[in-house]
């Protein structure tokens, strides 16, 4: 992911936020939901940002938008999951 983002501060702290979320899906008993649950929610939060473009060359920035809005979309979908997953591991220790 690092290599498709461009190089702007908020586009590179979308990229540690997903890898975190990547990171912590890798743990094998306890997942830290509600922590993953924060970094999904920063990184929307990050890439909802007009920064996102920054320093994306003129004759690049469709792409960019595009690529853009594919990581949006993708956000969302593991936003959607990830709250899914926190809400079922919640009802689980609940009962």
């Amino acid at each position: 992911m690092l290599n498709t983002c461009p190089c702007s501060g908020s586009s590179w702290e979308v990229c540690d936020a997903a890898q975190n979320v990547g990171y912590k899906l890798r743990i094998p008993q306890r997942k830290p939901w509600a922590s993953i649950e924060d970094d999904v929610k920063s990184a929307v939060a990050l890439a909802q940002s007009d920064g996102m473009l920054k320093g994306v060359p003129a004759d690049s920035v469709d792409v960019g938008n595009k690529w853009i809005s594919d990581i949006r979309q993708g956000l969302r979908l593991l936003q959607g999951v990830v709250s899914a997953a926190f809400t079922q591991y919640l009802h689980n220790v609940r009962d």
